[in-house]
């Protein structure tokens, strides 16, 4: 009796720290969808905001969360300055604003990037914060002290950075895909020496011209049939590697221009954003069960209706949602691509959606967040307007979202 006891409070734990953590870019399994209970879906200015702080500088990363810390990154917009802050969870009170690294004659960035894009990531004792070629850098949670950095990872991003970093075991990996090298790579996370690093193929980005060869996507973890593969989709390949090796498992041809949303995963299949098609952004669907170059073999569905230049997508029990930068939003089947429903939404949308039990979270660059039910028809539930406009994609922990403007972070809580 007392064995199953305990094997409940372990359980029991597991579930509260999984929901009192956000660990890294679209959260703990790196695809925007959570399971919390109490999750709100409606608020305003005046209506469910627990605490609102005013950020300094400019950033678009989104916020990470743990033991009761909210880390994130901002920049000055020339790019001179490189900061990363930590709020009180419970209060929205700066505990750490860090000047973490300072250049001179940064690169320029595009007009709809910042030089604070990509996100943290964060574990126990250490936050990870990543700025692109400008530098990677280790802190110390509780002092905020600088344990480790590396400013030897150099690109020529063109646009500015926004890749996020992961964790995986004693590694910290991160997509280095510029105009003029491109390649992923892993740092041994104690120290932000590198482990591994592995080119993109070369025979499919010399006769093109530099500006398809950067790409802005962060890395997914995922295991299918007992084989953990790293997705890596780059300017004009996807790729799925060995994360403890970098060793290149399978590979598919795409031939786009920057791809910019995160992938997802669902039943074998791997939602990857194919990037610029004759100026048309596509989204393709990869069975991950290939070797070598599976590109005539393993693409079982693509379509460039509705897909976003920037803002990733949800999947959940086979329903894939998207939203183009226009807001035209959309419900596919994730097995053939058809569609089931699509709505234009007012404004126009970047950060990344979010989904929670029955409910899809669109957010758009005007501050308006429309929550949508999940399903094959449509039902809109709410729409919840905001002062400034998201750039930044939601976080969300306990009965909390966790928003970033232009301006502000938010704790949104009934």
């Amino acid at each position: 009796m007392k064995r199953v006891v305990l094997v409940l409070v372990i359980a029991l734990s597991h579930i509260l720290f999984a929901q009192e953590q956000w660990p890294q870019f679209r959260g703990p399994g790196g695809e925007g969808v959570v399971d919390l209970q109490g999750l709100p879906y409606e608020w305003s200015e005046s209506q469910n905001v627990k605490w609102k702080t005013a950020i300094h500088d400019l950033g678009y990363s989104t916020p990470v969360i743990l033991n009761n810390q909210v880390w994130f990154t901002t920049a000055t917009t020339t790019g001179e300055k490189m900061y990363a802050i930590c709020l009180d969870l419970e209060t929205g009170k700066v505990v750490h604003d860090i000047l973490v690294f300072t250049n001179t004659d940064p690169q320029g960035i595009h007009k709809l990037n910042s030089y604070a894009t990509p996100s943290a990531t964060i574990e126990p004792g250490r936050v990870y914060v990543h700025f692109g070629t400008f530098g990677t850098a280790c802190l110390d949670t509780q002092t905020g002290k600088k344990i480790w950095e590396q400013r030897g990872l150099k690109i020529e991003h063109m646009q500015g950075p926004s890749a996020s970093p992961i964790i995986y075991k004693n590694l910290l990996i991160v997509h280095m895909d510029g105009t003029d090298v491109q390649y992923i790579t892993a740092m041994d996370k104690n120290t932000g020496k590198v482990v591994w690093k592995t080119e993109r193929p070369q025979e499919y980005y010399k006769d093109v011209r530099p500006v398809w060869r950067k790409g802005y996507t962060t890395p997914l973890i995922i295991n299918w049939k007992g084989k953990t593969q790293l997705i890596s989709v780059a300017g004009q390949v996807v790729q799925s590697l060995n994360p403890v090796t970098g060793d290149v498992y399978w590979y598919v041809v795409l031939a786009g221009d920057s791809p910019v949303p995160s992938p997802v995963f669902w039943n074998g299949l791997v939602y990857v954003n194919g990037g610029y098609h004759s100026r048309t952004p596509s989204l393709w669907a990869v069975a991950v069960d290939g070797s070598g170059n599976v590109t005539d073999t393993h693409v079982k569905w693509k379509t460039d209706q509705h897909i976003s230049n920037e803002a990733s997508p949800v999947v959940k029990d086979g329903l894939l949602y998207v939203v183009n930068d226009r807001g035209e939003a959309a419900c596919l089947d994730a097995t053939t691509g058809d569609m089931f429903w699509e709505h234009r939404l007012s404004g126009k949308y970047g950060a990344s959606l979010l989904l929670n039990q029955d409910k899809v979270y669109f957010f758009s660059k005007r501050g308006l967040c429309t929550v949508v039910k999940t399903g094959k028809k449509l039902e809109i539930l709410a729409e919840n307007q905001l002062d400034d406009g998201f750039y930044a994609s939601a976080a969300a922990v306990e009965k909390s979202l966790i928003l970033r403007t232009s301006t502000h972070v938010y704790r949104i809580k009934e």
